[in-house]
């Protein structure tokens, strides 16, 4: 079994990621085959932060029996950075929590070994990227795509099944060449993985603070009004990320966001509550109040339905995001009858604040980004 490190130097600062990812270990395993139970593992890459960068350190099995070495030299890896830190180090993988954690608990498992990965906080890159897929527009969400999605060429052009015939052969007669190839793919996994971290800037890019609309245009024609807007992140992105959807349209990353909002003119209608003040007049085809209507001859009125009691509203009026913060008119107004889309007035006469839009588009952000990260 050998030892290889590297030192990379990397412009992404863990400072800019968000807080339990700051401590992380990378972590990515090479195998045999697919199934715990039958193929062994012959190499673990890993990066932790360095200074202003990071440690790759790869743990490579020179033959089929040093898989026990190289699990004893890993978990011994792990088990030093905990202990400086004091608590379980944080692991990232991508598909980890499905693939890398669990096989290696068993690999360990097999040779008696009682150390759990499991046990430790995880954050996967692809689970995460899963949640937002619709984010990036991709046919799949393979580390190798998310790559070139953030601009990333990779030199190795294998996979890691297509390496197992190679690995078997490595393990024979030990060429250089062959050695080369295996270190290449899995550093280029580790290294892959550390320019996906700011992926997880998604979970925070959109909460108020990180939001800061420094430029606002409001253009009105035939009476339809579009507020144009631009902006600065407080978290860097790895790419620039577009989100666009009946009303509004967003470009945000790596640094700034831009887009166009497009509020609702026209007629809308306040429903209310307390149904049970108003009665329906039957030749005026109108509600008013009882107390009104006291006079007026029973035949000539009703009791007024849900449908029927509300009042109509000409202006602009701006959608209310499902995640929506207290920034809003208190009235809100429907389209229709139980229509699930709630709408606030817009008093345009004063002009829309810069503080009030951040609000607004951390509002939209959220309601279609998701923020978990485990």
């Amino acid at each position: 079994m050998k030892t290889i490190t590297e030192y990379v130097k990397n412009d992404t600062t863990f400072a800019d990621l968000p807080d339990g990812l700051k401590d992380g270990v990378l972590f990515d395993i090479e195998t045999t085959g697919f199934k715990a139970e039958y193929n062994p593992i012959y190499l673990i890459g890993c990066a932790n932060a360095c200074d202003d960068g990071y440690l790759i350190t790869q743990f490579l099995a020179e033959s089929r029996s040093d898989e026990r070495e190289l699990l004893d030299a890993f978990i011994s890896y792990i088990t030093e950075i905990s202990n400086a830190a004091e608590k379980p180090v944080p692991l990232i993988t991508f598909n980890g929590n499905r693939f890398d954690i669990p096989y290696v608990d068993r690999r360990t498992a097999k040779y008696g070994g009682s150390y759990c990965l499991a046990a430790h906080p995880k954050y996967d890159i692809y689970r995460f990227a899963s949640k937002n897929k619709t984010l990036f527009g991709l046919p799949d969400l393979k580390q190798k795509s998310l790559e070139r999605f953030i601009g990333i060429e990779r030199d190795d052009m294998y996979s890691g099944g297509e390496l197992i015939d190679v690995v078997k052969e490595y393990h024979e007669d030990h060429d250089p060449k062959k050695e080369r190839l295996l270190l290449l793919h899995n550093n280029e996994d580790v290294k892959g993985m550390i320019a996906l971290l700011t992926l997880f800037n998604l979970s925070e890019v959109a909460l108020s603070e990180n939001i800061t609309i420094d430029d606002i245009m409001t253009d009105e024609d035939a009476g339809d009004v579009t507020v144009i807007f631009s902006g600065a992140l407080g978290k860097p992105l790895p790419a620039e990320f577009t989100i666009h959807e009946e009303g509004f349209h967003i470009k945000m990353g790596p640094a700034r966001l831009k887009g166009a909002i497009k509020p609702y003119t026209g007629t809308l209608r306040l429903y209310f509550s307390d149904t049970s003040s108003y009665v329906y007049l039957i030749d005026e085809k109108k509600i008013v109040p009882k107390l009104i209507a006291a006079d007026i001859p029973k035949d000539r009125k009703r009791k007024a339905e849900p449908a029927e009691c509300f009042a109509e509203k000409e202006g602009v009026f701006i959608r209310i995001p499902s995640s929506g913060a207290d920034i809003y008119d208190t009235h809100r107004y429907i389209k229709e009858h139980k229509a699930k889309e709630e709408y606030a007035a817009l008093d345009m006469s004063e002009g829309i604040s810069k503080e009030w839009l951040s609000l607004y588009i951390s509002d939209l952000l959220r309601e279609r980004i998701c923020t978990r990260m485990d």
